[in-house]
């Protein structure tokens, strides 16, 4: 797995649209989506530009980052998941409710190591970090006053 974050990784990079990742990312765990009873509030901007991007690394990251929100949420929880565009960058928001989130869990959230109890596999978290990284772009965690964990990647158009 080490050799895996610090192999070198090719992007077949392509025009690709952001809204079909992230449907068919949601689709692929609709059924663990069904079983916990989660909500899913989704607010997907219509007419946004295509970014270049390798579309099978892309879909692995959102595919990622919808499996670790239902691995933190509790059952019956909304997971809110929007994309948007602001001036030369194309984004994509998880907002879910969390419990017992430390800042320091927030310092490590990416940190492919941990002893957090997972239901899903997230072994690919750390690299959904360095394939947004490889694109240009950028990912943030924040913990909302309300415990809402935020996570907000931005990719450049």
């Amino acid at each position: 797995m080490i050799l895996n974050y610090i192999r070198p990784m090719e992007l077949n990079k392509s025009p690709t649209d952001l809204n079909p990742l992230v449907e068919r990312a949601l689709r692929e765990i609709n059924m663990e989506i069904k079983e916990r009873n989660v909500r899913v509030d989704l607010q997907l901007s219509q007419g946004l530009p295509e970014i270049t991007a390798d579309r099978e690394q892309m879909q692995l990251v959102v595919l990622t980052l919808a499996k670790k929100a239902l691995n933190q949420m509790q059952e019956g929880a909304t997971l809110s998941v929007s994309t948007f565009q602001k001036d030369e960058t194309l984004n994509l928001v998880m907002r879910y409710p969390v419990e017992h989130m430390s800042s320091d869990d927030l310092e490590h959230f990416f940190y492919p190591f941990t002893t957090n109890p997972v239901v899903y596999d997230t072994a690919d978290l750390p690299m959904s970090k360095i394939v947004v990284d490889k694109h240009g772009g950028m990912i943030n965690v924040n913990l909302a006053e309300s415990g809402d964990l935020i996570i907000h990647v931005s990719l450049p158009l």
